[in-house]
């Protein structure tokens, strides 16, 4: 079983952290993760030329990100 991997490291983590830091880092990565997207839209947005695709092409992610930004 693939999904049992996760499962043990995490279980292995908790040997080295608490359940309090582990929750405080995951939700500092979460907010570091919407800070980069916020940043991606706004430059997607600022950027006027090119087509769905070059802007993924050139931000390298996938159109549907683009999509996203964009509010298609």
């Amino acid at each position: 079983m693939e999904t049992v991997g996760p499962w043990l490291e995490a279980r292995g983590a908790l040997r080295e952290q608490s359940l309090e830091q582990i929750g405080t880092a995951w939700k500092q990565a979460r907010d570091a993760e919407r800070a980069a997207m916020y940043r991606l839209t706004g430059a997607m947005l600022a950027t006027t030329e090119g087509s769905e695709y070059r802007l993924a092409t050139r931000a390298g992610v996938h159109r549907s990100t683009v999509r996203k930004a964009l509010g298609k």
